[in-house]
């Protein structure tokens, strides 16, 4: 009973980190980020919960030694941001994604966000840039440089903090042909999750039927 209960926290209940935007490839390195100078990127999350944002930086092989700072803002980068992550320069590594999270933002589907990247205590030759595409290739935002538009797109990731049930259409949809089928793919977990729960059983049951056995 207590594995069943487990399964279902985990399934129903738990909130996990699940993709929502991905923007590729990447092309260009943007201006660098240092002093007054920024780099950014408007998006529209596609589902609830957004919580974290992973950018490509490239650090031209430096060892980066300034705190970089995200601030995330809804609409436009004005006023106060919802969220404001620091991390320290040396966390960064070259041509990888960083994360920045944050705490789940609600209702966070269909609202325009900025996020503004500074390093405003670093000079230019000790500063980072973050990769971006060519051209505009996502059309749900673009690339901020001093938070003006130009042309192309920051190469980051998005993530929502959901539960597996509330993601169970987009999973399914990554099975392919007659798999895919959310139902059929629900009954075949279902099925899975008794057959798990039958041998779990079992296989106690034959240790208690060892620790049964008379001494010879």
């Amino acid at each position: 009973m207590a594995f069943i209960l487990v399964q279902i926290h985990l399934i129903f209940f738990l909130r996990h980190d699940t993709l929502d935007l991905e923007v590729w490839p990447n092309t260009n390195p943007s201006p660098r980020v240092f002093g007054s100078q920024t780099v950014g990127q408007t998006f529209i999350p596609q589902r609830d919960g957004l919580n974290r944002i992973d950018v490509l930086l490239g650090t031209h092989g430096l060892d980066l030694k300034h705190d970089l700072i995200l601030r995330l803002y809804e609409g436009k980068p004005a006023g106060r941001p919802v969220a404001e992550i620091r991390v320290p320069g040396p966390s960064i590594r070259n041509n990888l994604f960083h994360p920045f999270e944050f705490k789940p933002i609600r209702r966070s589907k269909g609202r325009s966000f900025t996020f503004i990247l500074a390093v405003p205590s670093a000079a230019e030759k000790e500063s980072p840039s973050v990769w971006m595409t060519a051209s505009d290739l996502f059309p749900g935002g673009t690339i901020l440089i001093n938070e003006r538009p130009e042309n192309g797109d920051c190469v980051f990731r998005t993530y929502s903090r959901r539960t597996i049930i509330s993601e169970w259409d987009r999973i399914s949809h990554g099975v392919p042909g007659r798999w895919g089928n959310p139902w059929l793919l629900a009954m075949i977990a279902l099925l899975f999750e008794v057959a798990i729960v039958i041998a779990f059983w079992r296989i106690i049951g034959l240790f208690l039927k060892e620790e049964r056995k008379p001494d010879a």
